[in-house]
């Protein structure tokens, strides 16, 4: 089996996470000198054991299991092979769904920022994802929208996920018409927006 390629991220992010702070995914990028998508896995790994808590929406804080586990340098649970799933692909659909899994509501052009992935049109692909995930039943649009900063009638489309079923990304598959979920390794049909 492969080693996990995050588990030095997971065990350097808890032994030097500041205690009884909450810090956003950017600033823990930042401080930490990793890529935003690499500390958004890891922190999903650390929340998923009980390590790290998300106070608010996307600002990430220390439990009381986390400060003993680093006190006392007890990270098994985070690097054994037992634990560890399988690490998804790293692509713009990967990317863009550990980010709306840390999110409370979002914009697509906000995600779209973080998941920083050298694509033509970004906001593109991410709108066609996100269409996906909404007819498959994944996300919800929220009734209200953003102010227009450009004074247009309406501004972006906000959106919130309701079905986190894991780490990997569901993906559409266009012949069949469906969103695969890898994660529960299901076919979920796609029912067309009115």
């Amino acid at each position: 089996m492969e080693r996990d390629r995050y588990a030095k991220h997971y065990e350097h992010i808890l032994q030097n996470f500041p205690e009884k702070v909450c810090l956003k995914l950017d600033v823990l990028a930042e401080q930490f000198g990793l890529q935003n998508y690499v500390v958004a896995i890891a922190l999903g790994k650390l929340v998923e054991h009980g390590f790290v808590e998300r106070r608010r929406a996307g600002c990430y804080q220390l439990t009381k299991t986390g400060v003993k586990a680093k006190r006392t340098g007890a990270l098994a649970l985070v690097s054994s092979h037992a634990s560890i799933r399988q690490i998804p692909a790293d692509n713009f659909n990967q990317r863009f769904w550990s980010c709306m899994r840390m999110s409370g509501s979002f914009t697509a052009h906000e995600i779209t920022m973080v998941v920083n992935w050298p694509i033509r049109h970004p906001e593109a692909a991410a709108r066609r994802y996100l269409r996906h995930l909404v007819e498959a039943g994944y996300i919800v649009e929220m009734p209200k929208r953003e102010k227009s900063v450009l004074g247009r009638c309406y501004g972006p489309k906000r959106y919130r996920l309701i079905k986190n079923t894991g780490l990997r990304a569901p993906f559409y598959r266009e012949k069949l018409g469906v969103v695969h979920d890898p994660n529960t390794k299901e076919d979920v049909p796609c029912a067309k927006q009115a």
